[in-house]
């Protein structure tokens, strides 16, 4: 069974692989961990639709949030039925692991080979034990309601998710050159009229990756910055221009005016910076934190006017 620490370890490792939202990101209830048998690697991929409206939720994560416990709600014992959640702007989530059992996708029809006019896996077999494709299959669901525009940001998200996931190992390339819709094999219009009109764009564009198409640059990361990537980014970033600035390892004594600035500069760094673990991690840098002089608050307030104003470009 691939582990968790294994699957994001492979993930990682595919160049190009799209940046992911993991479940202790975007806050999940499960932990996943119990074993549900699959098979590895995977020998079919589905495309469904979650039927969520993101109109709904404030924010990607609590979309994300919703459709576990949609999911835990209908399979109790399964959890959140998708192994990938695609928002509508293109942002990917991790659900359920791939070396667990997910929920959803059983072939009702009992069709050993798929008919579905306008499938990319059209003539491929269908065949799973007891019919149950969860098995065998692996699910990427679109996170929104059939009449949710389906842009090329998510054709695109979609398309590198498979790919990855076959250069993982987590799918064969018969499955990543033959996706399927859940409409293949149950009486279900999933995955929506919107999302089977790109099923094809979806599948040329797998298959342009499999053939060697250049993959995009890596997005710089714009997820919310916590206390430990602060710390990290102190480190990385800041340190030899705001606490050594002899470069000779001596910390240097700072004073308010300089955490209002580094603190411009750290969050310049973070598109969505969680303030109070910033602030926080900032002022545990310095040599007399908790002082009067440099305290939380103080931080808080420079990070705020930061956010409020803008800052210079960030340092190199």
């Amino acid at each position: 069974m691939t582990t968790i620490t294994q699957q994001r370890q492979k993930w990682n490792a595919v160049p190009g692989h799209p940046p992911i939202r993991l479940r202790s990101q975007w806050g999940a209830r499960r932990s996943y961990t119990d074993a549900r048998t699959v098979t590895e690697p995977a020998t079919r991929q589905f495309c469904h639709i979650t039927v969520t409206n993101p109109a709904n939720y404030r924010g990607n994560d609590a979309h994300a949030q919703a459709i576990e416990r949609i999911g835990i709600s209908r399979f109790p014992a399964t959890g959140i039925s998708y192994n990938w959640l695609v928002m509508p702007d293109g942002s990917l989530y991790e659900a359920q692991p791939v070396g667990r059992r997910g929920a959803h996708t059983v072939n009702d029809f009992k069709r050993s080979t798929c008919s579905t006019t306008g499938c990319p896996g059209r003539g491929s077999s269908l065949t799973a034990p007891s019919w149950n494709l969860n098995y065998v299959a692996r699910a990427i669901a679109f996170c929104g309601l059939e009449s949710t525009p389906v842009s090329d940001a998510v054709v695109e998200t979609f398309a590198r998710t498979i790919y990855t996931a076959y250069k993982a190992g987590f799918i064969t390339k018969a499955a990543a050159q033959n996706i399927h819709g859940h409409r293949c094999c149950s009486s279900k219009s999933c995955p929506g009229n919107r999302m089977w009109a790109r099923m094809k764009d979806i599948q040329a564009r797998v298959n342009q990756l499999i053939a060697g198409a250049p993959l995009p640059e890596p997005p710089e990361e714009d997820m919310p910055l916590t206390a430990d990537d602060a710390e990290t980014v102190w480190t990385a970033k800041l340190f030899k221009e705001y606490v050594d600035e002899d470069a000779d390892g001596t910390l240097e004594a700072r004073t308010p005016a300089d955490i209002l600035y580094a603190t411009h500069k750290l969050a310049f760094l973070a598109a969505n910076p969680n303030i109070d673990a910033l602030a926080s991690a900032i002022v545990a840098k310095f040599p007399n934190a908790g002082s009067a002089s440099i305290d939380v608050a103080t931080v808080k307030a420079g990070v705020i006017e930061a956010l409020r104003e803008g800052v210079g470009d960030a340092p190199a």
